[in-house]
């Protein structure tokens, strides 16, 4: 195993159990909206300290990203951090939160490292590698029937939502099973190991900016595809994520919905 993703892997198992303490510690403490966000940046900052301490330690020229607004340098290692996504699930008490950390060069996401701590799941890709669930390979679904496809929505842009019901009447039209509760990474993960056909999220969260670069290298190693809605390379966007045959349909069918 090459020496980041061994290092993304120790620390991600090493704060995904202070990210458990702390889920419990709220969930006792049951703190209002304002304290409860209070207590969630003090839980990231501190641990984000902490891996700072460690990645100058072991790669002093690295940089580390862990604010969506802080500049990528393409010129060196970058380490992109997000200790919890999602936020609000671990406001409200529920378990679907994952941590993810990626490795990115000159533009390019070498490794990536996914971590569900409450299911003590642990996702990792590596570029040209494949992508593995606990040591085992996994596969994205390779469906390519719109009918009684699962797929995750997420669905946080409220000033432009009757646009986006348009996406949802039409995929329901067509008999897509449609649910919603996870974070962008753990959809993501239910998806490249086979469980969700694809995934879909209006207009993703700034808080789930960091966890993109994650995903998308675990959904290609998987064999799956990821974009916003005209099939562009995907950013801070629309989310549009399947196997390769769904994804194309799905693909041609939110271009009805672009063109009008």
């Amino acid at each position: 195993m090459n020496p980041h993703l061994n290092t993304a892997i120790n620390m991600i198992r090493k704060f995904g159990k202070n990210v458990v303490i702390a889920f419990d510690q709220l969930c006792i403490k049951k703190l209002l909206d304002r304290e409860a966000d209070l207590y969630i940046k003090f839980v990231k900052d501190k641990c984000i300290s902490e891996i700072q301490v460690i990645i100058n330690k072991l790669y002093p020229n690295h940089k580390i990203i862990s604010n969506y607004e802080d500049l990528i340098d393409y010129n060196t290692f970058s380490w992109i951090i997000n200790i919890i996504d999602n936020e609000i699930n671990f406001k409200k008490g529920i378990q679907e939160i994952s941590l993810s950390i990626s490795v990115l060069y000159k533009d390019c996401v070498n490794d990536s490292v996914i971590y569900n701590p409450f299911e003590n799941n642990l996702f990792i890709a590596s570029k040209n590698g494949g992508a593995k669930l606990n040591g085992k390979r996994i596969k994205v679904l390779n469906n390519s029937c719109l009918k009684n496809s699962l797929i995750n929505v997420n669905f946080f842009d409220i000033t432009n939502y009757i646009h986006y019901c348009k996406y949802i009447r039409l995929l329901l039209s067509e008999g897509v099973i449609l649910r919603s509760n996870m974070s962008l990474s753990s959809s993501l993960t239910y998806v490249a190991s086979g469980i969700y056909d694809g995934y879909i999220n209006f207009n993703i969260l700034k808080n789930e900016y960091n966890s993109i670069f994650a995903s998308k290298l675990l959904i290609y190693e998987a064999g799956g595809y990821i974009s916003d809605f005209t099939g562009e390379d995907l950013m801070y966007n629309n989310v549009l994520c399947a196997g390769p045959k769904l994804y194309i349909k799905l693909l041609q069918l939110f271009n009805n919905v672009i063109k009008k």
